[in-house]
């Protein structure tokens, strides 16, 4: 079955739409509904043009697969999803419902700007059973994983093994979770660096074995020095480390005028970029583009920073092809307006040469 994904967003709200759209048993419905469990986003039912749509309000929320599209995922949180599905799963089935509703998509699982919490979207009548869910999730994540903590990768890979099997048991997952979670607690081992003369490098060892590696050491060398003896008391002798003779090559003479040829200003490539110019009321200042893609928003870590409030952390994305720039809302808390015209979450719009763009209440101008 394939799943129809399209985004509309007004004033007040940012929304994901799916079609087909399935129903459940009305008794699951009631449940659900009545209970309405946390970080789970239940769908209304809207008809446009004949046909029944699903309507989830996303606002304020990212999708993991754009969170991967602007960096690695970390380890913390590819923790957190993993948690995050266990939990759920766990208050579904202490509803009675199969959590294969739980629709476990790069683009249907949400980290809440605000908060932080990931949120899930329910579809019934969906045809992948949780188990396989989990580990088609777990393959996408392990390819966007930073890979820099060793301990979280060797997690990620044992979960990834683990749901591999038929049959295999959600809940069992919260063991290899905790086994992670003690991991990482426990402080690595302090090391220090010793010289190991035999293979000319140095080495590190932990400190509470310092005691037992300096004594492998010196018992190294005392071996290599008893056999000097012995050989010399046999009447052997040495073999001493031949030495390469130093020959002297003149470099052969640079032409001046081709080390340092003369380049015409005129020769130079032109450095081309667009600006977003402040003309709003605070104290943001101007952006460069000078590389796509390039994100805006009011995290530190983003090409462009807007300090201020109104501003998600990651707002809005800007791309380029040809000598043609576009602009797409990262599904911001306070939308993202072009021209006057509201952007749709995922949709990208050109800019337009002295067009008016809003952050939120920011305006800039595009020259």
């Amino acid at each position: 079955m394939s799943i129809q994904f399209s985004y509309y967003r007004n004033i007040h709200a940012s929304h994901m739409i799916l079609t087909p759209a399935l129903e459940g048993e009305p008794w699951e419905k009631e449940m659900l509904w009545r209970n309405r469990p946390r970080e789970l986003i239940l769908p209304e039912y809207n008809s446009r043009n004949g046909q029944t749509q699903l309507w989830y309000d996303i606002t304020g929320k990212q999708a993991v697969d754009m969170l991967a599209e602007l960096s690695d995922i970390s380890y913390e949180i590819f923790i957190k999803i993993c948690e995050a599905v266990v939990a759920m799963a766990e208050v579904l089935d202490g509803l009675l419902i199969s959590p294969d509703i739980l629709l476990l998509r790069p683009e249907s699982i949400f980290f809440d700007n605000q908060t932080e919490n990931v949120s899930f979207c329910c579809y019934f009548g969906n045809e992948k059973e949780i188990g396989k869910s989990f580990h088609e999730l777990l393959e996408y994540l392990l390819a966007k994983l930073d890979h820099k903590n060793v301990n979280g990768v060797q997690t990620a890979y044992e979960l990834f093994e683990y749901t591999r099997m038929d049959g295999y048991c959600i809940a069992e997952i919260k063991k290899i979770l905790r086994k992670a979670e003690y991991t990482e607690n426990v402080p690595e081992k302090i090391t220090e660096t010793v010289w190991k003369e035999e293979e000319s490098e140095y080495m590190s060892i932990p400190v509470e074995n310092k005691k037992k590696g300096i004594l492998r050491l010196w018992q190294q060398k005392e071996q290599n020095i008893f056999g000097r003896i012995r050989k010399l008391l046999q009447g052997g002798k040495i073999p001493e480390k031949k030495v390469e003779p130093f020959v002297f090559e003149p470099e052969p003479e640079i032409n001046m005028h081709q080390q340092n040829p003369t380049v015409l200003l005129a020769d130079l490539p032109k450095k081309e970029y667009g600006i977003l110019k402040y003309e709003g009321n605070g104290t943001c200042s101007e952006l460069s583009i000078d590389h796509t893609p390039y994100i805006i928003g009011s995290e530190l870590d983003c090409d462009g920073v807007i300090p201020s409030g109104t501003v998600s952390r990651h707002h809005a994305r800007i791309t380029r092809k040809g000598e043609v720039y576009f602009i797409e809302d990262l599904n911001s808390s306070n939308g993202t307006m072009v021209g006057g015209e509201l952007l749709n979450c995922r949709v990208k719009m050109s800019l337009q040469a002295q067009e008016t763009v809003m952050f939120a209440d920011e305006k800039f101008r595009f020259i």
